[in-house]
């Protein structure tokens, strides 16, 4: 959150700096529309050359902007998922001691069946 949040303060800051280049760009233009058409045609460009960089940071800000507007969905998803994950952890945990207190009896049982035989052999 905080990288976007700074990533966002960065585009703001050059779009900022486009848009104060763009103003100037464009006075120097109507001053130069006095003077001559190479001098015209060359603050022409750096008028174009300003507002595509201009249009280029908005469009980043704007995909910043949707980053952080979608932020805390993000978050809220994860932490549902770190939810859902503890829980079915939990879940594991009972069905191994299930296993295990299983395995315990099966071997109880055994242990008895064996005694049982043995007994049984002795009376033979």
């Amino acid at each position: 959150a905080a990288a976007h949040g700074e990533e966002a303060a960065k585009a703001r800051a050059e779009r900022d700096a486009a848009q104060q280049a763009l103003v100037r760009a464009q006075r120097a233009a109507a001053d130069a529309a006095s003077g001559s058409s190479a001098e015209g045609e060359a603050h022409a460009a750096a008028l174009a050359e300003a507002e595509a960089t201009r249009a280029r940071l908005q469009a980043a800000l704007d995909a910043a902007s949707e980053v952080a507007v979608q932020l805390p969905a993000a978050k809220s998803e994860a932490a549902a998922a770190a939810e859902r994950a503890g829980a079915l952890r939990g879940e594991l945990d009972a069905a191994r001691a299930d296993v295990t207190a299983a395995r315990e009896q099966l071997a109880a049982s055994e242990r008895k069946l064996a005694d049982e035989r043995s007994r049984a052999d002795s009376l033979e």
